[in-house]
């Protein structure tokens, strides 16, 4: 039980107090409940690729091997996150530890959709903490995440982000499994948290959020309105942060199937963009043009999405 308290949330919200019953089907730390990544990026010693120096997985989580995709960006690598189970069930506690070193170039996404399975007694949560040092660059895009109904999860991301280096974490948040009508929010519990810090430790920003669709409508004025789908979008890079706001707002306002924003962070730390539309690939879009924006100013490099099929 002690290594399950690395896996294990400090700061659960309280509205999941009351789901803790052990699941009947496998227990809370059993094999195959417990899934850990780590993934640690360096420049190559031989060569200007960003190579993946240290790597370890454990099952239900895993990676694929190093990609160089990039024709224009032929250094920075590519790493799909997979998951052998195809989704998260109740009672899974999965941890990812991801460090940047300085200098190296990354892009994280995963190989598709995360799905939340459904839950009669318990939880399942996953905590993400990244590290990026002076001069890094890391890209962490994955797909949309599908909570299905009665499903709950909690997940909190730690950033720890060099002055000097630059992070763009995405979410994307789908209403549930819309091809079945009766499950458009429909899930049971779904929390974000995301807390940032510089190098030294100093505050730059956090954000919670809770979706509980049995408490009130979600499409509501001032939630997502006549939208389904939300994406998250948050960008670290201090000195040229009020610039992409700029550049960031423009892009989104030219879209017709989708409303969206882009504010500062505290301090010009970076920027906050929040995306809503109907379907996860029009989100994912836009979080896709956000990413070239940035790309091109701190890197000087497009970016064109990644195939995944």
């Amino acid at each position: 039980m002690d290594e399950l308290a690395a896996f294990t949330a400090t700061d659960l919200p309280p509205e999941f107090a009351e789901f803790t019953a052990e699941p009947a089907q496998l227990g809370i730390g059993r094999a195959g409940k417990v899934g850990e990544l780590r993934l640690g990026f360096e420049p190559g010693a031989e060569s200007d690729r960003t190579v993946l120096r240290e790597q370890l997985a454990r099952v239900p989580l895993a990676v694929q091997r190093v990609l160089y995709l990039g024709e224009t960006l032929p250094s920075m690598a590519y790493v799909f996150i997979i998951s052998p189970s195809e989704g998260i069930l109740q009672g899974d506690r999965y941890r990812m530890d991801v460090r940047v070193r300085r200098d190296a170039q990354a892009h994280l996404t995963t190989q598709s959709a995360t799905k939340v399975y459904s839950m009669n007694t318990n939880y399942a949560s996953q905590l993400v903490r990244i590290e990026v040092e002076d001069g890094g660059y890391l890209e962490y895009i994955p797909d949309q995440i599908i909570p299905y109904q009665s499903s709950r999860f909690y997940q909190r991301v730690d950033l720890q982000v060099h002055d000097r280096a630059t992070a763009i974490y995405s979410e994307v948040v789908s209403p549930g499994r819309v091809a079945h009508g009766e499950e458009r929010f429909r899930f049971g519990l779904l929390a974000l948290r995301t807390v940032a810090v510089d190098q030294d430790g100093r505050y730059r920003f956090s954000e919670s959020m809770l979706m509980r669709p049995k408490d009130g409508q979600l499409r509501g004025l001032g939630l997502l309105t006549e939208f389904d789908t939300v994406g998250f979008v948050y960008v670290l890079t201090p000195d040229r942060a009020p610039d992409l706001v700029d550049a960031v707002n423009e892009r989104l306002d030219r879209s017709t199937v989708t409303k969206g924003g882009a504010t500062l962070l505290p301090r010009d730390a970076g920027l906050s963009v929040r995306v809503l539309g109907s379907t996860a690939q029009e989100v994912l879009r836009e979080v896709h043009a956000v990413v070239d924006i940035v790309r091109r100013a701190v890197l000087g490099a497009p970016f064109s999405g990644v195939r995944k099929r």
